[in-house]
């Protein structure tokens, strides 16, 4: 005879997950969170003129965040998104979410344009690239001289 550990049987030693389906109801909740916010501030007055500033704190969403609103940590939810097809679902609206946030705010000068490329680039997939191959110039293709259609 088996004898079960801790919450789980004896087949499953171990507590049961904290993954519950109805956590992915909470994205949309989440993501109405993740509001950019912009202030226009007065940074000098003059006699003839006046200087505003505006500040940019974005909120754009986060996949260890959302964890942090589950009460997990972000290793957690990567493995729930490997296990649980809903889940993935709305991992991958965090994530679309957050690239439209980038894009649109790296394009209107909203956000740093440096840190928008380094979380595009280390979170999307986005690369730069160059042309090594031709120095720009158009590439010579051989033609096949014993070629039948």
């Amino acid at each position: 005879m088996t004898k079960s550990r801790g919450i789980g049987t004896a087949n499953n030693p171990g507590r049961p997950p904290k993954y519950r389906p109805e956590m992915c109801l909470t994205v949309d909740a989440y993501l109405a969170g993740c509001v950019t916010k912009i202030e226009d501030y007065v940074k000098s007055e003059g006699t003839n003129s006046t200087s505003y500033q505006r500040i940019v704190k974005p909120n754009i969403p986060k996949l260890e965040e959302f964890a942090g609103t589950l009460g997990v940590v972000y290793t957690t939810i990567l493995e729930w998104e490997k296990l649980y097809p809903d889940f993935h679902k709305v991992l991958d609206q965090i994530r679309e979410a957050q690239e439209k946030i980038l894009i649109e705010g790296g394009l209107s000068g909203d956000f740093n344009p440096m840190i928008t490329k380094l979380i595009l680039s280390a979170k999307h997939g986005y690369r730069e690239r160059s042309d090594v191959t031709s120095d720009d110039q158009a590439l010579q293709l051989n033609k096949f001289e014993n070629y039948k259609e």
